[in-house]
């Protein structure tokens, strides 16, 4: 995997990895910042951009079962260009609709000791926080759903570019 720290470093390993037109992902935890992410490279390289979260039926408290699949796979199909696809859970999804991507990213949230989302993902945040306000785990579905799917898929280890996004401090 490529680490990249700037979308100009981004935009160069992009370039070498694929030089075609291509479906790039970007994945990683929700609030990480793909979205953006993928808004800005798509406009720098004139690609379609699809951001999973606007296929979703609304008030559903889970990802994955909410995706409207209907709408989603002619989305995909009809891009005749390079199409950058973000969203929480990207390889679940796109396995759903059987689409290969010919790049990975995973958005990495970086803080001055490390990877914010580590613990989110490996440790017992959530457990932490649901007896800190006094409800069960299953009340943050989508928190768990999201580090379910990062501990079965591993996208942040199989990815084929880290884009390692620090926090600015100014």
């Amino acid at each position: 995997m490529i680490e990249v720290r700037d979308i100009d470093e981004l935009l160069s390993t992009l370039r070498a990895v694929v030089a075609r037109t291509c479906i790039v992902t970007i994945d990683g935890w929700h609030g990480s910042g793909k979205s953006t992410l993928a808004s800005n490279l798509a406009n720098r390289i004139g690609a379609k951009h699809l951001d999973l979260d606007s296929f979703l039926i609304p008030d559903q408290r889970v990802f994955v079962e909410a995706i409207r699949y209907e709408q989603l796979q002619p989305a995909i199909d009809k891009a005749s260009d390079s199409l950058i696809v973000s969203g929480v859970c990207m390889l679940e999804v796109l396995r759903r609709v059987d689409v290969v991507p010919d790049c990975k990213i995973y958005l990495k949230r970086m803080a001055d000791w490390g990877w914010a989302d580590q613990d989110e993902i490996e440790g017992q945040k959530l457990e932490i926080v649901a007896e800190a306000l006094g409800k069960q785990v299953s009340e943050f579905a989508l928190s768990l759903e999201v580090r379910t799917y990062h501990r079965n898929h591993m996208p942040h280890e199989n990815a084929d570019i880290a884009f390692l996004r620090y926090e600015r401090s100014d």
